[in-house]
């Protein structure tokens, strides 16, 4: 399924989230199967759980670790069922009619996508896994903050409202 560009050129989105999305929809980044393949690494479990092989499909969306963070912002976006996919993101995106609350959604997606990857990067790099609520503020955070920055007035008060409504402005 071809993703359309706007899905992952999001202005809401900070660049490194954008690009970091474009990499994992792909499948271009250094997940440990990707690592074993191309320098013969001995162990491909997953950093987050130990349970399964690291790949995208797993670290994304079938790890516990990532499932739960995306259950934490599904339920403070309110956008409805689980994502099983990185090619769902469309159909999800695509519900909301309102363009405000597309581009709420987008940001948020791509800031999940970023957040699990970075966890993964820490785990490997400094063998620590950082507790599910915190990256859920992060997640929160980083997208309060950058509609506020890329937004004028009436995106502000549109994001107070969206916001609002779904419980969700109450953030770091």
């Amino acid at each position: 399924m071809h993703i359309p560009h706007n899905v992952i050129w999001e202005r809401a989105a900070q660049p490194k989230q954008q690009f970091i999305a474009w990499l994992a929809i792909q499948h271009r980044l250094k997940t440990r199967d990707r690592l074993h393949n191309q320098w013969d690494i001995s162990d491909k479990k997953c950093l987050l759980c130990d349970v399964c092989d690291e790949n995208h499909s797993h670290l994304f969306f079938e790890c516990f670790y990532s499932s739960r963070v995306w259950q934490d912002v599904r339920d403070w976006m309110g956008f409805g069922p689980e994502i099983l996919k990185l090619n769902t993101l469309v159909r999800v995106c695509r519900r909301f009619r309102n363009r405000f609350q597309r581009t709420m959604v987008q940001a948020c997606i791509l800031a999940v996508i970023y957040q699990i990857w970075r966890v993964r990067n820490v785990a490997f790099w400094e063998k620590k896994v950082m507790n599910i609520p915190n990256i859920a503020r992060c997640i929160k955070s980083d997208v309060k903050h950058r509609l506020l920055a890329i937004g004028g007035k009436k995106l502000r008060v549109y994001a107070m409202e969206f916001l609002s409504e779904k419980g969700a402005w109450i953030m770091v």
